[in-house]
C-alpha cells in the first residue's frame, strides 16, 4: 500500500463520529461538483478493517473514480484536513486567534490599516487572558508595522516602545512556563520512581528541584498557568519529602485567582477541580473543618457553574468525589450521626466509583467505625477491604493503615496472640516496601511496650505520653498511619489513667 493511502487511513479512522458526520456536512457545502465521489471513497475507507488498497479498489464501482483513483484519494486527505480545521475554529481558541491575525495581515497588505487593529483588539485581549504569550508576541509585531505606516516620529517611538516591553515580558513568562514544565515533569518522574522504589536519593533530588527559584519563588513563574503546574509539582514531591501541607496555603489562591481570572479550557477545569479537592483535604486533615465545609459546598456547585464542561459521566464523577470528601470529614470531625447517614452514597461509590475511591471509603468506614470503639463492625469492614482489594501493592499507604488498625482491633478485643501476629505482618509489609521510612519500626517497638504485662500502668502511661510527643512532629508527613495511632494512644492513656484511679 502506498503512503498516501496509508496516511489517508490513519487519518480517517482517526475521527470520532461527530466529526465523520460534520465531514459529509461539510462535503456537501463545499464540494457539491464531487461530492458523491468524495463521500463514496470515505465511506469505503471508514468501513475498511486493514488498509490494503487493492481490496479498496475490488469494492469500488464506479469507474470514474477507479480511473482517478489518486486525484480522489488527494482531495479527500485535503478535504477532511480542512474540515478539521472548520470543526475545531470556534472550539479551540487558539485557531480563532490565528485566523484573527492572518485576516488583519491581508487588511494591512491592503494598506487597510485601521480594519487590521479595530480586529485584533478582541483576539489580542483574549490571547492575553488566556495567556498564550506567543499570540501576543505576534499581534504586537503586527501592531508595530501597523504603527509604522500611519504614525512617525516620537509618537511612533513611545508606542514602539511600550509593546516591545510587553513582548519581552510575554518572552520572559513563556520561557518561565517552558522551563517550569521541564521541572515539573522531573518531579511527576522521580514522584512515580520513588512510589515503585522509595530511596533516599530520588528524594534528596526532589529536595533539589524543590529548592529551585522558579518554583521556590511565587513572583518567578509570573503566569498564572506557570503556577498551576508549579502547585500541582510541588504537591506531588511534597507528598514524598514531607511536606504537602506547605502547598494547601497557595491551593486557595490559585482557586481564587483561576476563578476571577482563568478562561477555561477542559484541562484547566480538571485541574481547577484538583485543586479544589486538594484544598478540602489539606483543610480537612488542618482541622478547619467549618471552611472544608464552605469549600466543599463550593465543589459541589461546580458543574451548575460550569455547565459546559461536564456531561453525564463527569457529573456522576464529580459526585463520587464529593461523597469521599464529604466522608471524610464526617469522619475527621467526628460527626459520626452524619456518617452513618450517608450508607446509600457509600453504597453507590462501592458499586460504581473508581477503585482509588473506593479504597478511601473502605479507610473512613474502619476509621469511623474504630474511634466509636464499634471493633466488631470495624473488623468486618478490614476483611471486606482485604476481599475487595487482595493485590499487596495496590495503595500501599492505605493497606498498611488497615493493617495496624486490623492488630488493633483485635488487641482491643483481647485477642493478645493474633494482635502480636497481626501486628508482625503490618510491620514486614511496610518495612519490604519502605513505606512509612522506619515510622513502623518505631510504632511497632512502642507497641510491644505498651502491651508488656511486666511494666506497671504508671511506666505505660510514661511510655504512651513519650510515644505520643515524638510522633506529633510526623503527623503532616504519615497523617493516615500517625493520626489512627495517636488516637488510640490517647484512649489508651485514658484507660490506664482510670485503671490507675
Amino acid at each position: 500500500m502506498s503512503k498516501s493511502s496509508q496516511k489517508l487511513y490513519e487519518l480517517i479512522h482517526a475521527l470520532d463520529k461527530h466529526e465523520k458526520r460534520y465531514f459529509k456536512i461539510y462535503t456537501s457545502r463545499y464540494q457539491k461538483k464531487n461530492e458523491a465521489k468524495v463521500i463514496q471513497l470515505f465511506d469505503y475507507i471508514a468501513q475498511a478493517k486493514t488498509p490494503n488498497e487493492d481490496l479498496l479498489k475490488q469494492k469500488i464501482n464506479d469507474e470514474k473514480l477507479l480511473s482517478q483513483f489518486s486525484y480522489y484519494k488527494n482531495l479527500l486527505y485535503s478535504l477532511v484536513l480542512k474540515m478539521l480545521s472548520d470543526y475545531y475554529y470556534m472550539k479551540t481558541p487558539h485557531f480563532e486567534e490565528m485566523d484573527s491575525r492572518k485576516m488583519a495581515l491581508i487588511l494591512f497588505s491592503k494598506g487597510l490599516n485601521e480594519h487590521a487593529e479595530k480586529l485584533m483588539i478582541k483576539p489580542r485581549a483574549k490571547a492575553l487572558k488566556r495567556e498564550t504569550f506567543l499570540d501576543v508576541v505576534e499581534f504586537n509585531r503586527l501592531q508595530v508595522w501597523i504603527l509604522k505606516a500611519k504614525t512617525s516620529g516620537e509618537d511612533f517611538i513611545k508606542k514602539r516602545h511600550q509593546l516591545y516591553q510587553e513582548t519581552l515580558s510575554c518572552l520572559q513568562k513563556e520561557t518561565n512556563y517552558q522551563e517550569i514544565e521541564n521541572i515539573a515533569s522531573d518531579l511527576y518522574n522521580f514522584h512515580q520512581r520513588y512510589t515503585r522504589h522509595p530511596k533516599k536519593e530520588i528524594k534528596e533530588e526532589m529536595q533539589a528541584l524543590l529548592n529551585n527559584p522558579l518554583i521556590k519563588d511565587k513572583d518567578k513563574a509570573l503566569s498564572l498557568k506557570a503556577r498551576l503546574q508549579v502547585v500541582q509539582a510541588k504537591f506531588a514531591a511534597e507528598s514524598v519529602v514531607g511536606e504537602s501541607m506547605q502547598t494547601a496555603e497557595e491551593w486557595g489562591e490559585i482557586i481564587e485567582k483561576m476563578r476571577n481570572n482563568m478562561e477555561f479550557s477542559s484541562s484547566r477545569m480538571q485541574a481547577f477541580i484538583g485543586f479544589y479537592l486538594n484544598y478540602i483535604t489539606a483543610l480537612i486533615y488542618r482541622g478547619k473543618y467549618a471552611k472544608a465545609k464552605k469549600v466543599l459546598q463550593e465543589y459541589k456547585e461546580i458543574p451548575t457553574r460550569y455547565p459546559d464542561f461536564f456531561n453525564d459521566w463527569l457529573i456522576q464523577t464529580h459526585r463520587q468525589k464529593y461523597i469521599v470528601r464529604e466522608a471524610l470529614l464526617s469522619v475527621e470531625s467526628r460527626d459520626f450521626k452524619k456518617f452513618d447517614s450517608m450508607q446509600t452514597d457509600l453504597d453507590e461509590i462501592f458499586s460504581d466509583g473508581l477503585p482509588y475511591d473506593q479504597a478511601y471509603m473502605y479507610y473512613f468506614l474502619i476509621k469511623g467505625t474504630f474511634l466509636q470503639s464499634q471493633y466488631e463492625h470495624c473488623q468486618d469492614w478490614i476483611l471486606r477491604f482485604m476481599h475487595d482489594f487482595p493485590g499487596k501493592d495496590f495503595m500501599q499507604s492505605i493497606q498498611g493503615v488497615v493493617k495496624l488498625t486490623h492488630a488493633l482491633v483485635h488487641f482491643e478485643r483481647g485477642n493478645e496472640k493474633l494482635f502480636r501476629s497481626l501486628l508482625n505482618h503490618f510491620y514486614r509489609y511496610c518495612r519490604e516496601r519502605n513505606i512509612y521510612e522506619e515510622i513502623e519500626q518505631f510504632i511497632h517497638s512502642s507497641l510491644i511496650k505498651v502491651v508488656n504485662t511486666r511494666m506497671t500502668n504508671k511506666e505505660k502511661i510514661a511510655h504512651c505520653q513519650a510515644t505520643l510527643n515524638k510522633l506529633k512532629p510526623f503527623l503532616s508527613k504519615q497523617s493516615l498511619l500517625i493520626d489512627i495511632y495517636i488516637f488510640w494512644l490517647e484512649r489508651r492513656i485514658k484507660v490506664l489513667v482510670s485503671g490507675e484511679k
